[in-house]
């Protein structure tokens, strides 16, 4: 399929209609118009084009073009190509592609086979309630697991993080079926007293009532508990070729994840579990305007999204960054499903990924586009 470049720009002159960059203006007429209740744009060209371009750029053979509500009449035909420098070629199906944020939705899936029997993996670990998580996490272990290996007995290999807080994998992407990688990486996170007040403050002796054996009176390593919310990060999109960038892995102190839960609204459930989800566009970019529905117990979670900056209980959808989670999730298996608003105000899927939950711990993952 012939394509266009990813460089079309804003028609002024006819509304919801885009064109690629000319000095002639009836050649720019050619127009993107957005699908009705559809996301992708559409480019519209009649039949076979020739662009010419030399001292006088002119345009080869064009009728009319129909973008949207506006029809452009007048457009110039001529005999022969006399004075042009270059001709241009214009396919029968001309496409316009990576436009807009879900220009991919509705397009068949391209399947991409992994290169070689591993891929790297680097994972960057982050403290969520430091500005921008920056600042960095040591100190981790962590196992890396098949998907369905539920309690990780069987790790298929180990690894800590280095001075910079990075976890550095080489996963299994080899196999009859080709998929990839779609296991999780397991965090264990370092471990403090939980008597400790200048490390969890009042959350101490909440904290150690998880701590079994823990006696807060003459505190031994019974009472040791992590620093940081013990988590699992599933790989979605399975993993098939070298990570290029980290993956972030923001993690939120224990002693903040109550607070935290509590100032959004909601009430937290200690014996259920947490998902902490990123929403991702088609460009591979934090998506706005996502809301997660998980697909069972949905009279017992409250989804929560970060709204400018802080964690909000009645934002209905992601901001910028693309952030936000599904609380008091009972352990086992779910489903995360993300839907967009369409142009006529009703919602459509955007993807989905599952993931295993467990008591106080919490699910990392992905929500990628899936056609």
């Amino acid at each position: 399929m012939a394509t266009f470049p990813s460089c079309a720009i804003q028609e002024p002159r006819l509304p919801n209609c885009y064109a690629l960059p000319s000095q002639n203006p009836v050649a720019r007429a050619y127009c993107v118009r957005k699908a009705q209740n559809s996301p992708r744009p559409e480019l519209i060209v009649p039949r076979r084009k020739a662009l010419c371009y030399g001292p006088t750029p002119q345009v080869f053979d064009v009728n009319a073009v129909d973008c949207g509500m506006v029809r452009l009449v007048g457009a110039v035909a001529l005999t022969s190509l006399v004075g042009c420098s270059e001709v241009i070629d214009i396919p029968d199906d001309p496409r316009l592609v990576n436009s807009g944020p879900w220009w991919c939705l509705d397009r068949p899936r391209e399947t991409v086979a992994p290169k070689a029997d591993t891929a790297l993996v680097r994972i960057q670990a982050c403290n969520f309630i430091s500005t921008n998580c920056s600042e960095t996490v040591t100190g981790l272990s962590a196992s890396l697991c098949d998907k369905k290996d539920v309690t990780c007995a069987n790790p298929i290999q180990t690894t800590t993080a280095d001075s910079g807080g990075v976890l550095a994998l080489d996963v299994q992407t080899g196999g009859v079926l080709g998929l990839g990688f779609d296991g999780y990486l397991k965090i264990a996170p370092p471990l403090e007293l939980c008597t400790n007040q200048a490390v969890f403050g009042a959350s101490g002796p909440l904290l150690c009532g998880f701590a079994p054996g823990c006696d807060q009176a003459a505190p031994d390593d019974r009472c040791k508990v992590p620093l940081y919310a013990p988590s699992s990060l599933f790989f979605n999109p399975p993993i098939k070729n070298d990570v290029v960038d980290s993956i972030p892995l923001p993690l939120v102190p224990t002693s903040a994840v109550l607070s935290l839960v509590t100032a959004s609204g909601a009430q937290l459930d200690p014996t259920a579990g947490l998902v902490f989800v990123t929403a991702h566009d088609c460009n591979d970019k934090p998506a706005s305007g996502v809301s997660f529905n998980l697909d069972k117990h949905q009279d017992r979670v409250t989804v929560l999204y970060l709204e400018n900056g802080l964690i909000s209980s009645t934002a209905t959808a992601t901001d910028s960054n693309g952030l936000g989670g599904i609380i008091n999730v009972p352990s086992g298996f779910v489903s995360v499903e993300g839907s967009i608003e369409t142009t006529d105000g009703t919602r459509r899927p955007m993807g989905a990924f599952g993931v295993q939950v467990a008591t106080f711990n919490i699910s990392y993952s992905t929500l990628a586009p899936s056609p």
